[in-house]
């Protein structure tokens, strides 16, 4: 009996189907149902290089692996972004610390001899907001007079009224730190505001090699009043003989005289109460001199 060539035709081609080990790709489609890829998708690479970048994946504590690496703990004398919320309100997030902080202040302090940096010194974050309305002396006035959570209040002395206007609204662009000295500089008292600026900008700093500068207004009633919410510390305050103050940054005009300008010192802070005064120079030289007067020495970090 003869069989027709289809029929042997199709029987060839069924032998070399089974034979040629074409399951793989019905196994793949199966796979593929089922999402088990034997390939990674764009996503998972995706997923894995946020892992590796510390990006959306969390481990068990809820901290993402790559953001602990990068966060830097804040030493414990700084009052931070932790600090103000607790007494204050949000600052947002504050400017990472350089990474020898803890370095910096266990240095030998350039001023004090036989004394670091961490007991001579104190590190303030200074907030560009604080919930988000513009942070500014004016501002700092109100805070200070209602912490929470049992922060020590305080209030500002002003000696004149131009004072407060012609400084109270200047508000930082963007958040930072300073590392500004808890005592005006030895030998800074009794000199010309002029000669206290130079013993710092000039002298200290060159000589440490360091930014440092007299504080701004804002700088320091930020860091004496940060303190003294936390702790109840009164600093720049009655000396020996006379109350101490610290010169400014800032000089003011004298509106009724345009060539002659008014420093700026704030101290003589005691019971609660921080002293923001001016007094009138001469063309870069104090009318006179006050032993009280003296200078800190502030460097942003």
């Amino acid at each position: 009996m003869s069989v027709p060539i289809t029929s042997v035709i199709t029987t060839m081609l069924l032998c070399v189907f089974l034979l040629s080990g074409c399951r793989p790709q019905l196994r793949d489609k199966k796979e593929d149902s089922s999402g088990a890829c034997s390939r990674p998708t764009e996503n998972a690479i995706i997923s894995e290089d946020k892992n590796e970048l510390g990006g959306s994946s969390a481990d068990e504590s809820g901290q993402s692996e790559g953001k602990e690496l990068a966060i830097r703990p804040v030493p414990a004398l700084a009052f931070g972004q932790e600090a103000w919320a607790q007494y204050f309100g949000d600052v947002g997030e504050a400017p990472p610390l350089p990474e020898d902080i803890a370095s910096i202040l266990d240095r030998s302090c350039p001023f004090w001899e036989d004394k670091k940096v961490r007991d001579t010194h104190l590190l303030t974050l200074i907030p560009a907001k604080v919930d988000d309305s513009n942070f500014s002396l004016n501002l700092l006035g109100e805070l200070i007079t209602r912490p929470q959570n049992n922060g020590y209040r305080a209030q500002y002395d002003y000696n004149t009224e131009d004072t407060q206007r012609l400084l109270g609204s200047y508000a930082p662009s963007s958040s930072y730190w300073v590392l500004m000295t808890r005592d005006v500089l030895p030998g800074s008292r009794s000199l010309r505001d002029i000669d206290q600026s130079a013993l710092v900008t000039n002298n200290h700093a060159r000589r440490t090699g360091l930014p440092y500068a007299p504080p701004t207004a804002l700088e320091a009633a930020t860091t004496i009043l940060m303190h003294y919410t936390r702790t109840g510390e009164h600093l720049f305050t009655n000396g020996k003989d006379e109350p101490t103050y610290t010169l400014c940054h800032e000089s003011v005009p004298r509106l009724s005289d345009p060539p002659r300008r008014r420093a700026i010192y704030i101290g003589n802070f005691s019971a609660g109460k921080l002293n923001i005064n001016c007094y009138t120079t001469g063309v870069g030289m104090f009318d006179y001199t006050l032993r009280n007067h003296g200078v800190a020495a502030c460097r942003k970090l």
